[in-house]
């Protein structure tokens, strides 16, 4: 689902009533896990307040039972930067950087296709194997075998990973 517009306004407190309506919009009711690709840059968004209202936003829906996963990529490890998921930022974007500096968040250990988790399925997502990035026992299989809602806030589906698995599932040749 692409993510509405905002209206412009001076503080980021008052997005909070629209925000909540927003995912109570996007995400469906039996839904249980959800993943959120993001580029806050395209939105006209207040400065003040921002990041306290967007993070809180998505720890009530964990607290809610929620599952929510934000890519936390990193692709400098492909160019030999070394890579540790507890302290490496992410490179795709402010939002998972700021999910990742809220307290009781966890993420996935792989040293490109990380994710930032919030959420009761955390643990089971830190467990996924990803032998290989995108086939059996990863984190984008658990994405499909949950059903996962994948959000797109404020960016294209041409960002969106998910759609890898199914190249090498089907041996896209490149």
């Amino acid at each position: 689902m692409q993510a509405k517009k905002f209206q412009r306004c001076d503080n980021a407190v008052k997005l909070k009533q629209p925000l909540e309506k927003l995912w109570e919009e996007a995400i469906p009711k039996d839904c249980k896990v959800v993943v959120i690709y993001s580029s806050l840059i395209h939105f006209i968004f207040p400065l003040v307040g921002l990041k306290e209202v967007l993070v809180d936003s998505f720890l009530t829906l964990g607290a809610k039972g929620l599952t929510l996963a934000f890519p936390a990529f990193n692709f400098g490890f492909c160019q030999g930067t070394p890579y540790h998921y507890n302290n490496s930022k992410s490179q795709t974007g402010v939002l998972a950087n700021w999910i990742l500096e809220s307290k009781g968040v966890k993420r996935t250990p792989h040293p490109i296709y990380s994710f930032a988790l919030i959420g009761p399925q955390a643990d089971q997502l830190m467990a996924c194997e990803n032998i290989t990035t995108f086939g059996s026992g990863s984190t984008f299989e658990f994405f499909e075998n949950q059903n996962a809602e994948i959000i797109m806030f404020g960016c294209g589906w041409d960002s969106c990973s998910q759609f890898h698995r199914y190249e090498e599932l089907n041996k896209v040749p490149y």
